[in-house]
């Protein structure tokens, strides 16, 4: 299959929200064939599902012109509160960072711009060299903690953070532009102050203009952006603030026009704080666990290589494609043997060694022993090795960050390292679980989840009387799903049967195809048909909400969750693959996006 005209590679990608990959290969898509599908454009205010790599930030044809704004360095204590007396109860106060570090426990603040009105900003220096830095701060955490005005940030997770290592505990926060930006385009490539000021404001910085004149005026090839930043970081602290209120007003507006501010100030906002706190905390690792189930994994490994070579019958790199190919298919002819037709990869028109191809050969030991190795090698790579280099020396723990706006449903990520993919259902996994602990001997750790959210979300969207008495009475959906499409009593449900109903469950509420389907269930494209006719033979109003949903998004241009949550859709009404995978945004959003909301409420509550 080509790589680039591949649907079900592109809906996987999709699903699991690979953003980037995904953008990758639809551009290069574009560029292979000419006969990509053309859309007509729709009045939406997203983009769509990519974006080209080197987009400006502004447009330069219809450029407004360069942000004129007066800038103020505040040198005493009295500067401050005259400038903060100026400002009227109630009055908006936009609030820019020099933060220095980059470890949520290791921030400081080495200064902060603060805004009223867009075309004035004052700077105050708070760095070790700036004095009376004790008093200045001082008045700086009476501001903060006082009421009197709202502040708005961008990045305010990163700000709760910063101001708790000092002592300050933030109040009467308003708003984060770089919540609401990506609430109102959450496909955009970036949300930093410097994208948003052209793909929002469509403007440039007072600073850069400088720079660029002093560049031609000199006649330079280039300009030493280091140097620039040093001469104007103040001038440029007093812009961002600016940007940050300007920003403010234009999204407040939008979130309002768009129904997304109850979203937005119920939900995103306080999530911020809460996530705050979560990665400040961290959770500890017991790194001698780890050391200890890194030596057995490698003494596992070796033990594995060696009856791989055995099987085999000579020496070679079990690692190495090719080899692996050489052996399994030139050699042994295994796909021969089990009557089996391995997918060919594009490299050599060769076929493949994933595991999805070893599984259709995995009745002889070579290949089991094979997916038995890589299952070690993978988590001893991934996880083993990695998790404790994240481990902070002062505090023992890691401390993950979790992103609020890393996906197009609204879903939280985790990066550095990703907390939301420690494996589980393997008994290697649940051992590298394991080793997560209580941050004392006192403390325990509690795990609280919502049992099956998602079809809980599409029960109370469907209204599908099965689902709804399932849960009302507390039943077994995955059985009762299984009794429906292997058509049998609910009392001759196997283990094996239950398992794969919930795997169709799971699937096909997102619409997911025969093939996709059979791979899951490890059944055959057939049977797994047979699955689909007879679920939605069973729940019918399932399949109609689907339709509902696509419906929706056809006539209004976008899909919503139930607290109002938007995702654009500009290729719904398209042609080709683009209108295929809009379609799947188009029913995953308000099931995945809800749910998400629904968590995140919960975390709120939780933590207060």
């Amino acid at each position: 299959t080509d790589l680039y005209d591949n649907p079900e590679l592109f809906a996987l990608l999709e699903e699991l929200e690979f953003n980037t990959l995904l953008n990758r290969l639809l551009k290069k898509r574009e560029t292979k064939s000419a006969d990509s599908a053309k859309v007509p454009a729709q009045k939406v205010e997203a983009s769509a599902l990519k974006e080209p790599e080197e987009e400006l930030a502004y447009d330069e044809e219809n450029e407004r012109g360069v942000l004129e704004i007066e800038c103020e360095k505040v040198e005493t204590t009295e500067q401050l509160r005259e400038y903060l007396r100026e400002c009227s109860a109630g009055a908006e106060l936009a609030i820019a960072l020099n933060i220095k570090g980059e470890h949520q426990l290791d921030l400081k603040l080495e200064g902060l711009a603060l805004c009223a009105k867009p075309e004035r900003s004052i700077y105050l220096d708070l760095s070790q060299s700036a004095a009376p830095q004790n008093e200045m701060i001082a008045e700086v955490k009476k501001m903060l903690e006082s009421a009197t005005n709202p502040k708005i940030f961008h990045g305010l997770k990163k700000a709760v953070q910063l101001f708790a290592n000092i002592g300050i505990a933030l109040k009467e926060i308003d708003s984060d532009v770089m919540l609401a930006a990506h609430l109102a385009d959450p496909l955009a490539r970036r949300y930093d102050l410097e994208y948003l000021l052209g793909r929002k404001l469509n403007l440039r910085r007072k600073t850069l203009a400088s720079a660029e004149a002093a560049q031609k005026e000199s006649q330079l090839s280039m300009f030493d952006e280091a140097d620039i930043e040093d001469q104007n970081e103040y001038v440029q602290y007093c812009e961002n603030a600016s940007f940050i209120l300007r920003l403010h007003r234009l999204l407040s507006e939008q979130l309002k026009q768009t129904g997304m501010e109850g979203a937005f100030r119920n939900i995103e906002i306080p999530l911020a704080g809460t996530l705050a706190k979560l990665e400040q905390s961290g959770i500890r690792l017991d790194v001698e666990v780890m050391s200890k189930i890194a030596l057995e994994f490698e003494e596992r490994l070796t033990e594995l290589r060696q009856k791989i070579m055995e099987l085999a019958g000579e020496e070679f790199n079990p690692n190495s494609i090719i080899e692996l190919q050489n052996i399994l298919y030139e050699k042994m002819r295994l796909h021969e043997r089990y009557k089996v037709k391995p997918k060919k990869i594009k490299l050599g028109n060769r076929m493949s060694t994933d595991e999805e191809s070893l599984e259709k050969i995995a009745e002889d030991e070579l290949p089991r022993t094979i997916l038995d190795y890589r299952t070690i090698n993978k988590l001893k790579n991934t996880y083993v090795d990695q998790l404790p280099t994240y481990v902070h020396q002062a505090s023992g723990c890691i401390h993950s960050t979790f992103r609020q706006t890393g996906t197009a449903t609204g879903r939280l990520s985790s990066e550095n390292p990703n907390l939301q993919n420690i494996p589980v259902r393997s008994s290697e996994g649940r051992r590298i679980r394991r080793a997560f602990i209580s941050s004392g001997k006192e403390n325990i750790l509690v795990s609280a989840d919502y049992s099956q959210i998602e079809l809980r979300v599409v029960a109370h969207y469907s209204k599908d009387p099965t689902f709804m008495d399932a849960y009302r009475r507390n039943l077994d959906i995955h059985a009762l799903t299984a009794s429906a499409i292997y058509s049998v009593p609910e009392k001759e449900v196997t283990r094996e049967m239950r398992s794969r109903a919930k795997e169709v469950n799971f699937g096909l509420i997102y619409r997911m195809g025969a093939e996709r389907l059979s791979i899951v269930t490890k059944t055959s494209k057939v049977e797994a048909k047979g699955f689909i006719e007879r679920y939605f033979e069973k729940y019918s109003t399932i399949h109609a909400l689907q339709e509902r949903f696509l419906e929706q998004a056809r006539k209004e241009g976008f899909t919503e969750t139930l607290f109002g949550r938007r995702r654009y859709l500009p290729d719904i009404n398209g042609k080709g693959l683009l209108k295929r995978m809009a379609e799947g945004a188009a029913i995953n959003t308000p099931i995945q996006g809800s749910a998400a909301e629904i968590i995140k409420l919960a975390m709120i509550t939780v933590d207060r």
